[in-house]
């Protein structure tokens, strides 16, 4: 486990030990969640690493599972250059087993640099334990200009309720 790591694990750890929160039985259940991705940035022949933070809602009714999030990603990107994009997006899923939800999403985002790309997608999310599930999926990317781009990450996101 990297240093960076370490603290949001013991905090973590600490507020089940205090009762502070539980843990859900699954791991996409109704509420509020946070993540942290990292992956890759695909345009054209060229490519760039990307990190993000996302934020979420979900509402559960039976294997639906209906969402929205929003995202802030960066992107190194092959000039030197770190680019910024805002994201929102609705999330429609299956829970497929307790511990798997499979997606659909779909929604827009805007670069720093003032392109506006709509982004379509999917993926997966399974449960790790506790308040934790990872995460893995790709995004299409279609900007204004007609230009296209692949988005494809895997982290982790805590369900706090």
């Amino acid at each position: 486990m990297k240093t960076g790591q370490l603290l949001p694990a013991l905090a973590a750890s600490a507020a089940l030990a205090l009762g502070v929160w539980t843990a859900p039985a699954s791991a996409q259940d109704d509420g509020f969640y946070l993540g942290i991705l990292g992956g890759v940035l695909l345009e054209g022949g060229d490519s760039g690493p990307v990190v993000s933070k996302l934020v979420g809602f979900n509402v559960v009714n039976g294997d639906l599972v209906l969402g929205a999030e929003g995202e802030a990603l960066a992107n190194y990107w092959i000039d030197d250059t770190w680019y910024g994009l805002l994201s929102a997006r609705g999330r429609v899923g299956l829970q497929v087993t307790d511990d798997l939800l499979l997606y659909g999403t779909a929604g827009f985002g805007v670069w720093s640099s003032n392109v506006t790309a709509t982004m379509i997608g999917g993926g997966g999310e399974f449960g790790l334990g506790d308040a934790w599930s990872g995460r893995i999926d790709v995004q299409g990317l279609l900007y204004g200009g007609g230009d296209t781009g692949v988005l494809a990450r895997g982290g982790v996101v805590w369900h706090p309720y």
